[in-house]
C-alpha cells in the first residue's frame, strides 16, 4: 500500500514538472498579449498619435491629397485684362443653357441657373484675357458676340456655368475650355447698354451669398 502511494506521488511530481517545463518552453515561442494595457502603454500610444498628427501638420501641401479647391482662382481685384479688337474665327460658340435647366453642382445636387443668378452678387474677375466685346452694333445685326480666354486652364473645370446679364434678360452657357465665345440676341433699342459677362463656380452655389465673377462692357446700338 505504501509502495502504491509512493508511486502515485512520484507520478504527480513528474507530471507537474513536465507541465512547468512545457509552459516555460512555450512562452519562448508564443508572443505575449496584454488584454488590458498598463497606463504607461496608453500614454505611449497617445504620444505616438500626437507625433503622427504633428507629421501631418508639418507636411507640405504636395504631400497631402487635396480635394477640389479652386479658391486660388477667385481673384476679385479689378485690373486690365487685355481687351482685343478681334478673336479667332475658328472658335466655336459655347452651348447655350435654358434658364430653367437643372445643373449638377458639387455636393449640392441639381440647381437652376436662373435661381442662382437671382441672388448672386457681382464681383470683378481678372481671370479673363484677350477679351472681345462688340461695342458698336448696327440695329439690324441679330447677335452680339462676347469672346474671352481663361488665364487658368483648370478654371473651366471649376465653373458651373457662364452667364451674360443685360438690362432685359440673362443668358446661360456651358464652359468649354480656354477659349469661350458667347452669343446673345441683339434685342436692344438704339443707345448704349451695359452688358455683364462672367461665371459662377461649382463650389460657391451652396454659399449664402453666391459670387458672380464678371466683367462688363458698354454696347452701343444704332441704325
Amino acid at each position: 500500500m505504501k509502495a502504491q502511494i509512493k508511486s502515485t506521488l512520484i507520478q504527480i511530481v513528474v507530471g507537474a514538472a513536465v507541465v512547468v517545463f512545457g509552459l516555460m518552453a512555450l512562452n519562448k515561442f508564443v508572443p505575449a498579449f496584454t488584454l488590458f494595457p498598463k497606463e504607461s502603454d496608453g500614454i505611449e500610444q497617445q504620444e505616438s498619435e500626437v507625433e503622427k498628427m504633428t507629421d501631418i501638420q508639418e507636411a507640405t501641401p504636395d504631400d497631402i491629397p487635396q480635394d477640389d479647391d479652386f479658391s486660388d482662382l477667385e481673384l476679385e481685384e479689378e485690373e486690365s485684362t487685355a481687351p482685343t479688337t478681334s478673336f479667332p474665327q475658328s472658335t466655336r460658340p459655347n452651348t447655350a443653357y435654358s434658364a430653367d435647366k437643372r445643373l449638377k453642382a458639387n455636393n449640392l445636387g441639381f440647381v437652376v441657373p436662373r435661381e442662382i443668378m437671382r441672388d448672386a452678387k457681382t464681383k470683378i474677375t481678372t481671370n479673363f484675357y484677350n477679351e472681345f466685346c462688340e461695342r458698336n452694333i448696327p440695329g439690324y445685326q441679330k447677335e452680339i458676340k462676347l469672346f474671352f480666354a481663361l488665364k487658368k486652364d483648370d478654371l473651366a473645370e471649376a465653373i458651373l456655368f457662364f452667364a451674360v446679364k443685360t438690362p432685359r434678360m440673362t443668358y446661360f452657357f456651358k464652359p468649354q475650355g480656354k477659349d469661350n465665345l458667347l452669343k446673345i440676341q441683339n434685342n436692344f433699342a438704339n443707345g448704349s447698354h451695359k452688358v455683364e459677362y462672367g461665371y459662377v463656380l461649382k463650389n460657391d452655389v451652396n454659399k449664402r451669398e453666391i459670387p458672380f465673377y464678371s466683367r462688363s462692357c458698354l454696347v452701343t446700338v444704332s441704325d
